[in-house]
């Protein structure tokens, strides 16, 4: 009995993380396709623009926003499969980039839409 509990540890650990082992979910790109959520996919998340800019995953869970505004540093924090959530600890700044939109929220505020953009494949 004590592999079953492991394994519910396991699968608990898993599923907090953002993964759900087992689903299906899947994302769509700026041509209207739909890809499975796959490490082939999770690779290819790794630049999503917007009219003004964009976001990009230089190395690692560090993501760099080129903006009008100028360029600023961000802390990826988690990803699931419908969205990734970026912080910038020296503006307070949560990020939340989705297939179609980007969320965005200071301090304990509520999160706003900024920009509507893509995963750029």
């Amino acid at each position: 009995m004590w592999y079953l509990r492991t394994v519910a540890v396991a699968l608990a650990v898993v599923l907090t993380a953002g993964v759900a082992v087992g689903t299906a979910d899947r994302l769509p790109t700026r041509d209207g396709a739909d890809y499975a959520l796959t490490g082939a996919l999770e690779s290819a998340r790794v630049v999503w623009r917007h009219s003004n800019g964009h976001f990009e995953n230089t190395l690692g869970n560090t993501w760099i926003e080129s903006s009008p505004d100028g360029r600023f540093t961000f802390r990826e924090v988690f990803r699931g499969g419908s969205a990734i959530t970026l912080y910038d600890a020296g503006r307070d700044c949560h990020v939340r980039l989705t297939a179609s939109a980007c969320y965005v929220k200071f301090g304990t505020g509520s999160y706003q839409m900024f920009y509507r953009g893509y995963w750029e494949r």
